[in-house]
Order: C-alpha cells, then sequence, then structure tokens
C-alpha cells in the first residue's frame, strides 16, 4: 500500500474501529449479502468509522427484493437517509463484461457527508 495509506477488515455488523477511523469506507459487492433485519445496523456502522464518505458497489432495487440470487436494495435512498449527498453511476456490459445479473442490477453510490 502506499505510504499513508491503512486498510482494514472486519465484520460489518460490528466494525471493530473507532468512529470516524476511516477517510472514505468501500463496500464492494458485500451488502448484497445482508440480510434484511440487519441493513439499519450495517449502514450505520459504515456511517460511524467513515469520516468523509462511503462507496458502494452493489446490486440495486428500488423496492429490497432478490435480484439474481442476492439482496438488492436502495442504497442511496440509504445513504440519504444518514445525511450524506449521493450521486449513483449505473454499471454497464464494460463495467462487469462476463455477468449478466451485474450488468442488470450493478451500481456504484459514491456518498460524501
Amino acid at each position: 500500500l502506499p505510504k499513508g495509506v491503512n486498510l482494514g477488515v472486519g465484520l460489518i455488523k460490528f466494525i471493530p474501529w473507532e468512529g470516524k477511523t476511516f477517510d472514505v469506507v468501500l463496500c464492494d459487492a458485500v451488502l448484497m449479502y445482508t440480510q434484511p433485519k440487519d441493513v439499519s445496523q450495517v449502514m450505520n456502522e459504515l456511517d460511524r468509522v467513515a469520516k468523509k464518505g462511503i462507496v458502494i458497489i452493489d446490486r440495486f432495487l428500488e423496492k429490497e427484493g432478490v435480484a439474481g440470487h442476492v439482496y438488492a436494495r436502495d442504497y442511496g435512498k440509504l445513504l440519504t437517509e444518514l445525511g450524506y449527498k449521493v450521486s449513483k453511476q449505473k454499471l454497464t456490459k464494460n463495467d462487469w463484461p462476463t455477468s449478466i445479473n451485474w450488468q442488470k442490477y450493478g451500481y456504484i453510490w459514491t456518498a460524501k457527508k
């Protein structure tokens, strides 16, 4: 890793770092495995440890449900409810050429405080 960059790994429901530890938190294809009953806790944990922002790469549905074989939700709405300014970008076939489900449901959300 470049000098000054720290990387951490932990359980998403109980992130083992103090609040505002990381400038940016990245969740890449992680939240789609989060049970609906745990989503609020997980989103609060991401917010707790993020100083400046959160980036989520995952599957989108306006109303939570199953997209392919995993959960999909509106992470933009969840991030906005936590006080973030959010932008959303659709993944394309060029971004993820080997997966029809990612081409159909995949997005990147960039959230800034």
